[in-house]
């Protein structure tokens, strides 16, 4: 897993190739967009929607499930995200997509997705296999990338991709350093990541990466809505858990208050407490910069706690169940 993450700026800009060489989307009579995939698949499209939260014209869904939102139409632009294309959630949403007229692109390596989209005419991606779909990433989130560059109004994010891959390579040997100080405070303890709600997605990828690559639990909640509810839930002290705090100097002003208060109230009730500062010149540089480092913190969590960062077993046999009813 060690390499794979080392790979992720080669990753990425391969990615940019192949979204270079992505066909013009008719975005004639959309009106809303919903990313549709789960997991190491999905989570490009929840960073993805954080990001153009600000600027698309369109408003972006995330879905989760086998079903699809009850607005999905013909005015949908419906984009399926299944790394090995046989995600069986992601299936079923994109056939109900197909059936309420919805206009399809998959992002996938192949399987039922790829001949699924060949089968209706639908335009798709395809990026290279083999890989655990969270370490695929780059790829994926590359292509998400070149679909929304092509909507009107939007920042050059290929462009940007360029700079963030660049900013990067130059940083590995920092990141790597940086996320095994990381893992040794978070190492042992319940990990509980806090950020502005705008870096949403980036906080449920570190999440996601502890969860699998380094067995652990962990959470995450965003501010300011945990002023509203969590925050109310420190009041013992418990030295079981350790808090991050996500940063990347474009948090709102007004949020800043907030922060400083709920590193105050934690710091009475655990001893593990650390802030990730990002790098980087724009929001997707920035954000890059936090999945890759992140990326690494638990992949040495994993070889501090002595597991497999690879192994996903309880996940194939659910799908093994799955399969059998």
């Amino acid at each position: 897993m060690i390499k794979l993450i080392e790979n992720f700026p080669s990753n990425l800009s391969e990615g940019f190739d192949i979204a270079h060489s992505l066909v013009k989307i008719n975005l004639s009579g959309i009106t809303n967009v919903v990313i549709s995939g789960l997991g190491g698949s999905g989570i490009g499209g929840s960073i993805l929607s954080n990001l153009v939260l600000s600027h698309c014209k369109y408003p972006v869904t995330i879905n989760k499930s086998y079903k699809i939102p009850g607005f999905v139409s013909s005015g949908t632009l419906f984009i399926a995200c299944s790394y090995s294309g046989n995600t069986e959630e992601t299936m079923s949403a994109v056939n109900q997509a197909f059936y309420k007229n919805a206009r399809v692109i998959g992002v996938t390596s192949g399987g039922e997705l790829q001949a699924f989209c060949e089968s209706n005419s639908f335009p798709y991606t395809i990026v290279p296999g083999g890989l655990p779909p969270r370490a695929a990433f780059g790829y994926a989130f590359s292509q998400l990338l070149g679909i929304v560059a092509q909507f009107e109004g939007s920042p050059n994010y290929l462009e940007q991709l360029k700079g963030a891959v660049s900013l990067l390579n130059q940083e590995q040997t920092n990141i790597k350093n940086e996320a095994i100080k990381i893992a040794e405070v978070l190492h042992e303890t319940t990990p509980i990541i806090y950020c502005e709600d705008s870096l949403e997605g980036v906080a449920v990828r570190f999440r996601q990466q502890i969860n699998e690559n380094a067995k652990m639990l962990c959470w995450h909640h965003v501010l300011p809505e945990m002023n509203h509810n969590e925050i109310v839930g420190w009041v013992n002290e418990s030295h079981n858990h350790s808090v991050v705090f996500l940063k990347t100097s474009d948090e709102l002003k007004s949020n800043l208050p907030r922060f400083d208060y709920v590193e105050e109230i934690v710091n009475k009730y655990t001893t593990s407490v650390l802030t990730i500062n990002a790098k980087g010149v724009n929001p997707l540089e920035k954000w890059l910069y936090l999945i890759h480092l992140t990326d690494f913190v638990s992949v040495y969590l994993s070889d501090l706690s002595g597991v497999d960062p690879v192994e996903v077993d309880v996940i194939e046999n659910l799908k093994k169940r799955l399969k059998a009813i």
